[in-house]
């Protein structure tokens, strides 16, 4: 089994500092996503019954500010246009996080490479709390690698960065397709957070943008794009992968200053959010179903996941 194959090389390289595997591809059997084992509870994780509908929701002002004072009588929410009442709230401003760090190594940001590495360390080490959040790395080309599983060690997540270098075309729908498939799926608990360090090209993919992007909403995940190209990067394809989700794309300039900012007003935005919940008003179906969120105050902008699919009943 392919996973089996993973724990071998991981070991291996952290022996020996060789690449890791590349992930299996989208059409790879489904089974082998039932060897993922599934991590042990941390302290202050909140689990959702499987019967309740939860989404991740940020509220901005007028003025672009976050809005972190809201009360669950603020919100409205609606299931396929029906309005919803509100079973569980929360402010989450310090639920531990669950990120996926996506690394384009492709020949497409040569140039800016160097830069990406060091905005992308910097950013582990200010947002990751040791002993309640945690991350893993993962670098594209023409293939997808693993190469840090989750760990809240920040030297060793810094170290695997560092050792990544250019190389190959961009898969970058196949990096977000596997990414949620195979790390997150099997993950019920906190924020499943997959932030993506690209310039939104895509030249070697089997998945689709839409696949990539249904895969996301499959497995709760939000997806957040840095377009390290600024005004000359593809930004209605990554707007399309992160705004379904709940996400949405931060567009710098090249400079690492500019970067590191966005990268801290994501941070900031991960540490301001609500958590909304609420009981599944159908039967498990395995379908679409619409979601959506609206702040009752006016002025306010709200960001959340478009729609979820339900879970299936087994026959």
């Amino acid at each position: 089994m392919i996973w089996t194959r993973w724990t071998r090389v991981i070991t291996i390289w952290a022996i020996m500092g060789v690449m890791p595997a590349a992930l299996h591809s989208p059409s790879a059997s489904s089974a082998s996503r039932s060897s993922i084992q599934r991590p042990p509870s941390r302290s202050g994780e909140v689990k959702l019954g499987a019967n309740l509908v939860n989404t991740f929701v940020t509220v901005r002002d007028q003025a672009g500010r976050l809005v972190s004072t809201l009360e669950a009588s603020d919100f409205l929410v609606l299931d396929d246009g029906v309005p919803q009442a509100i079973t569980y709230f929360s402010r989450e401003t310090q639920l531990p996080l669950s990120i996926a760090l996506v690394i384009d190594r492709s020949q497409s940001v040569r140039k800016r490479f160097p830069f990406e590495r060091v905005a992308a360390t910097r950013f582990l080490e200010d947002v990751l709390r040791h002993g309640q959040d945690r991350a893993l790395v993962v670098a594209f080309d023409s293939n997808v690698y693993l190469i840090r599983d989750f760990t809240d060690d920040i030297p060793a997540l810094a170290a695997a960065i560092r050792k990544l270098t250019v190389a190959g075309g961009s898969s970058l729908f196949d990096a977000v397709y596997k990414t949620c498939r195979d790390k997150f799926a099997s993950h019920d608990i906190g924020r499943k957070i997959l932030i993506v360090v690209t310039d939104g090209e895509d030249t070697t993919s089997w998945a689709t943008l839409e696949q990539a992007s249904r895969m996301a909403l499959q497995t709760d995940v939000i997806v957040y794009a840095i377009g390290i190209r600024g005004i000359e990067q593809k930004t209605s394809i990554l707007k399309r992968l992160t705004s379904r989700t709940g996400g949405r794309v931060f567009s710098p300039k090249t400079r690492e200053e500019k970067l590191a900012k966005l990268f801290a007003r994501l941070q900031e935005e991960l540490r301001n959010q609500y958590s909304i919940g609420y009981t599944l008003p159908h039967q498990p179906d395995g379908q679409f179903h619409t979601l959506t969120i609206r702040v009752k105050r006016k002025g306010m902008t709200v960001s959340a996941r478009r729609g979820y699919y339900a879970p299936r009943t087994s026959p």
